[in-house]
């Protein structure tokens, strides 16, 4: 019994199929670990304008010290 599948996929076609899928996946992890060092500079982004807003409200809060 011929289990190949003849006249569908060629024996040389196979090899192209896996380099392609090997591809892709590559490309999907690269866009994970890019995403995940993007979540990562976001993340300190929000602390450093956490940390902004903190000393701006105790300008504020100085400030109005002052004007008084």
């Amino acid at each position: 019994m011929n289990t190949k599948l003849t006249g569908i996929i060629n024996e040389g076609d196979t090899r192209e199929f896996m380099e392609r899928i090997e591809n892709l996946m590559g490309s999907r992890s690269d866009i994970k670990s890019d995403i995940a060092g993007i979540r990562s500079e976001i993340s300190q982004i929000r602390q450093t304008v956490d940390i902004l807003h903190k000393k701006i409200d105790h300008i504020e809060q100085i400030l109005e010290k002052v004007s008084d």
